[in-house]
């Protein structure tokens, strides 16, 4: 994981900023190209927006406390980051963008004239499979899903 991290901060400016998350088997970690910042994972419930992992904006902090009502149901969860409710402007996060931007941002799911959300994404992480759940949108509504399942041995077992 160590190489991987350094091969990605060498390659991180040559692009856009972005958020990645590694899982080796027995770590996840993220990284922040942003601040060129790498972040260990406990277990437990995590949230990304287009900040940095586990920012504390206020869509995120709400996903966060709605999820473990609904965490067994998939349907349930992509309702959740489907919401177009938007926060107060007291509230709000001050990232440099003008007041109307902020407030088309501060919703789990985005959607303004020229940006919005493209995909919603549940990762779940067992002892041996992971599997990933993703809905698609596209301008005129959701556009489709993807799903994929990958089954693994712990690094004990090699």
């Amino acid at each position: 994981m160590a190489a991987f991290m350094d091969w990605l901060r060498k390659e991180a400016p040559r692009f856009s900023p972005f958020n990645v998350l590694a899982y080796d088997g027995l770590d996840l970690v993220g990284y922040e190209s942003r601040g060129d910042r790498i972040v260990e994972f406990a277990p437990g419930i995590h949230g990304v927006s287009n900040g940095d992992f586990d920012e504390p904006w206020p869509k995120v902090a709400a996903l966060k406390a709605s999820m473990p009502k609904v965490l067994d149901d998939d349907g349930a969860l992509l309702t959740l980051l489907a919401d177009t409710h938007r926060f107060a402007d007291d509230i709000l996060p001050h990232t440099g963008f003008p007041i109307e931007w902020e407030r088309a941002l501060s919703s789990a799911f985005v959607r303004a004239p020229t940006y919005g959300t493209r995909t919603s994404t549940i990762i779940r992480m067992g002892q041996e499979t992971i599997s990933m759940l993703e809905q698609r949108y596209a301008p005129e509504g959701p556009e489709g899903q993807s799903e994929f399942q990958f089954h693994w041995r712990s690094w004990g077992e090699f």
